[in-house]
């Protein structure tokens, strides 16, 4: 989760909860094992809190005259720490997806696993 945490991109803005990826980079070493608890939680109680469920979407003047609505972009606000649980489920389901589906006979074609990993087996 350490890894995770200091990967965020700091030039994106915080969401509602006010933890800047600055921030969340910066402390990540305090906060790696509670965000970890926090997550394994929600998992196992199948509920993610509220706020990481919903996102503020921001209208951002793009271009020409401010009082036409199709000249604003918009922009959606989601939370840092939601991001980061989205990103580290993702690679779990796809390392379990990969192990269900991939055939002996299909090794080769295998993500995430190296030349040697693959020669080993």
């Amino acid at each position: 989760m350490k890894s995770r945490l200091e990967k965020l991109r700091e030039d994106k803005s915080p969401d509602d909860d006010d933890f800047s990826p600055r921030l969340l980079t910066m402390i990540s070493d305090e906060t790696a094992l509670p965000v970890t608890i926090l997550f394994n939680q929600s998992m196992i109680e199948g509920d993610v809190p509220f706020d990481w469920k919903s996102d503020d979407v921001m209208p951002i003047f793009k271009k020409e005259s401010i009082n036409q609505p199709e000249n604003f972009q918009p922009v959606s606000l989601t939370s840092q720490l939601s991001k980061v649980m989205e990103s580290s489920q993702y690679t779990v389901v796809c390392c379990i997806l990969m192990q269900i589906l991939c055939v002996v006979s299909q090794k080769s074609f295998s993500l995430w696993l190296s030349t040697r990993q693959i020669m080993c087996y």
